[in-house]
């Protein structure tokens, strides 16, 4: 009779993440960094178009404006966490 072995996890198990060196959690952060930055930047932008009278608000760019904020937000707070 075979005896029922616990089966540890192991580096080429796949339900174990790979291990991540620190030099490639600094490349993500930097990456969220910049793509928050990016992020707010258009947002600016977007806002300096309005404010400029260039193009009226519509419900279309609001939401575009929304997600530029609240995408930022997400990236930057991620960049600081990573």
């Amino acid at each position: 009779m075979e005896e029922k072995r616990s089966r540890a996890k192991t580096p080429h198990d796949p339900a174990t993440p790979p291990a991540q060196s620190a030099s490639e959690l600094k490349g993500a952060a930097l990456y969220l960094r910049w793509l928050g930055m990016l992020c707010t930047v258009m947002a600016l932008f977007c806002l300096g178009v309005f404010a400029i009278g260039y193009k009226e608000p519509s419900f279309g760019r609001i939401a575009t404006l929304i997600a530029l904020i609240v995408a930022s937000a997400a990236c930057l707070r991620l960049s600081r966490r990573t």
